[in-house]
């Protein structure tokens, strides 16, 4: 019933495989301390190492682990246990072909970790505490998020006058920590980072627990609370199926990105729409695109389900690894605006005047359903690829710095160069901007 994840199911995530491996790993650790059968060890680290192949976000269930094996001494001994270095043994072996693929990669993987890619790198600065705390709300239930604070600061209150922090037993200790590692760790990155709502939705299972435990005391007050926020829950599941209906009937204006039943759909007419203007021009033409979510979106909609290709221009991740574009053919090259709220901003196409014989630009359009504007759509149909995108850039710095550092340079009119320079560099990125038009940017 929790919110994120009834949205969440109706779109096909990765994150679907990690919290199905990181509850196996919460059942294998109770489990296992209920009975202390060997067994569980051996589901324990099978879960770790699948949860660990799906996203790298286990690794913070592995890290809940370790701390509570050293701040538990009744729990030292499993670290002399034969079966626990077994089944660590069994889960290195499993994730050897991702670290045997990372040393012959420079570490691909832990850089992006490092570097908070999806964040918009290691120099991104920005601070998004309160927006994360607000996407967590959402996400979990308002008043489930309200009540795991309570929780959390009685347990905080009481712990500390009694001087011990700890719950009573192991179990509830590991549960506790599991809960907290990964919104703890996120609440300290979001002072300069931006979080993904997301990514804290594995530690929603043992908060869950916790909420669940809660229930069996005599607290009614707490208990009318909890089914309160099962109703809140409730309410908020029925609005993302019906949003689009709601919204309707109320007159309410929401903006097409925030209707989960809305977000599916304009892809299918899109791609319907650049078959159409490949065949009339180039039926022998390449798709590609420069997001790799709008090269995945197009290969799942295609009628061939071509593979599309990224140009990564400024971007990099996974399409990096696979073929660069051919020097000789012609492209056609996409961009899919799926927030609409938001001003376009398509950064690579100054430069494909430098990367392509001829480049024929097509108007920006949008996929209109029932009034709403679901999606914004642009096309390039792209002849005889030269070279690639870092050329120009690299180019243009050189000039610049020919410039900028050596003006008396004999041979050369600076300032001329320099108009030249512009009109061919930051002007045509300059003008590109200042066409796009803004748009209202709201929720409602």
């Amino acid at each position: 019933m929790i919110p994120a994840f009834f949205a969440g199911s109706i779109f096909i995530l990765h994150d679907s495989l990690l919290l199905l491996f990181w509850s196996l790993g919460i059942f294998a650790i109770v489990s296992f301390l209920k009975s202390r059968k060997p067994i569980f060890i051996y589901i324990l680290f099978f879960s770790l190492a699948l949860g660990t192949l799906s996203k790298h976000t286990m690794v913070f269930f592995a890290i809940s682990l370790i701390i509570w094996i050293i701040l538990n001494k009744e729990e030292w001994p499993l670290l002399r246990n034969f079966h626990f270095h077994i089944g660590l043994g069994l889960a290195f072996l499993m994730i050897c072909p991702v670290l045997y693929w990372n040393y012959h990669q420079d570490w691909e993987n832990i850089d992006a970790i490092i570097n908070l890619r999806s964040s918009g790198g290691s120099n991104f600065k920005k601070t998004t505490t309160l927006a994360y705390l607000i996407r967590q709300m959402i996400s979990f239930s308002p008043i489930w998020f309200l009540a795991g604070f309570y929780l959390l600061f009685q347990t905080v209150k009481n712990r500390m006058i009694n001087k011990s922090f700890w719950f009573d037993d192991s179990c509830s200790k590991f549960i506790f920590l599991n809960a907290m590692i990964l919104p703890i760790f996120f609440l300290i990155l979001s002072l300069q980072k931006e979080i993904q709502a997301n990514w804290v939705f594995a530690s929603y299972l043992s908060i869950i627990l916790i909420l669940a435990k809660e229930m069996d005391s005599d607290n009614k007050i707490f208990k009318s609370f909890i089914y309160f926020g099962l109703l809140i829950s409730l309410l908020m599941n029925v609005f993302t199926l019906e949003a689009h209906s709601i919204t309707k009937v109320l007159g309410i204006k929401l903006d097409s990105y925030f209707i989960p039943s809305l977000r599916h759909k304009g892809f299918q007419e899109i791609v319907n729409i650049l078959e159409i203007e490949k065949s009339k021009i180039d039926p022998n033409s390449i798709t590609i695109a420069n997001r790799y979510q709008d090269a995945a979106i197009l290969s799942w909609h295609s009628p061939r389900k071509t593979f599309v290709t990224s140009m990564n221009i400024l971007q990099k991740n996974q399409y990096n690894r696979w073929n660069d574009l051919e020097k000789g053919k012609n492209y056609f090259l996409v961009h899919i605006q799926e927030n609409t709220c938001e001003k376009s901003f398509v950064f690579y196409q100054p430069y494909l005047k430098f990367m392509f014989s001829e480049v024929i630009e097509y108007p920006e359009k949008e996929i209109v359903y029932e009034g709403n504007v679901l999606k914004r759509y642009q096309f390039w149909y792209l002849r005889d690829y030269k070279r690639s995108w870092a050329n120009p850039v690299s180019d243009f710095l050189s000039k610049r710095m020919i410039i900028e550092l050596m003006p008396n340079l004999k041979g050369f009119e600076p300032y001329e160069l320099k108009e030249k320079i512009n009109d061919e560099g930051i002007g045509i990125l300059m003008n590109y901007l200042e066409k796009k038009g803004e748009t209202q940017c709201s929720i409602f």
